[in-house]
């Protein structure tokens, strides 16, 4: 029988590995940018078959309303230190409601991401989920997309990655899908050691009123956790206290 003085003690343990990791699926090791959302994510053998997701979502007065939404899924194809060669499949949803404004442009543009080991693309393949959409078509390596971006490893995008008039994947198209092959550089490896680390998931939307870059926020699930966690924290310390004063 759990007695009352350490009824306490299973919520507390758990509401803390929940705050100190909100992602309980798979093996991938994160890191948080400041909003609470994927800023990197390290890559090792046992993440083969894995997938993550950044979710993206942003909200401006000239939006009028309307929020910027979407997500793009990375599945772990494949990871070979042998041949120092990384394989991931990422699908890309634009999810922004245009009920309010549904004649107006709301495309999302590009998805850039950096790589650690240095690396370069061996192979890109688009449009592989067999729908009609392959807004996202093409790649650019070592590029400063317009917006203030910085330079980025790895590009993708529709048309090019910076002009204004890029048409792109809009919230009305449907998912879209790429296959992408990475390859260490010259004088570089993966091992199993130190994984491969792709991070910054920065991203384009291209709208009638502007341009928009933004980085990733947390799933929802993740807060939903994060907020379970703190419950399960903060009772333990009421209780805590509660009994110091006795």
């Amino acid at each position: 029988m759990t007695s009352r003085k350490n009824i306490w003690a299973v919520p507390f343990m758990i509401g803390l590995a929940l705050l100190l990791n909100t992602s309980l699926a798979g093996a991938f090791t994160f890191t948080f940018n400041a909003g609470g959302g994927i800023d990197s994510v390290n890559i090792k053998s046992g993440d083969v078959g894995d997938s993550f997701t950044a979710n993206y979502s942003f909200s401006d007065p000239a939006l009028m309303g309307i929020t910027l939404e979407g997500y793009a899924t990375f599945t772990v194809d494949a990871l070979n230190y042998t041949t120092d060669k990384l394989n991931l499949t990422v699908t890309l949803d634009n999810t922004t409601d245009i009920s309010s404004d549904p004649g107006g442009r709301y495309d999302w543009t590009n998805l850039t991401w950096n790589v650690d080991p240095e690396s370069m693309v061996t192979n890109f393949t688009a449009d592989t989920d067999g729908t009609l959409d392959d807004s996202f078509n093409d790649y650019t390596e070592n590029v400063q997309p317009s917006g203030g971006l910085g330079v980025v490893d790895v590009c993708v995008h529709a048309a090019s990655c910076a002009g204004a008039g890029n048409t792109g994947l809009g919230p009305n198209d449907g998912t879209d899908q790429f296959q992408i092959q990475l390859m260490a550089g010259v004088g570089e490896e993966y091992t199993e050691e130190n994984g491969v680390t792709l991070s910054t998931f920065l991203i384009k939307f291209q709208t009638d009123r502007g341009s928009y870059e933004f980085t990733p926020v947390p799933e929802p699930t993740s807060l939903v956790l994060s907020a379970l966690g703190l419950v399960a924290v903060g009772g333990y310390a009421l209780r805590r206290q509660r009994k110091a004063k006795v």
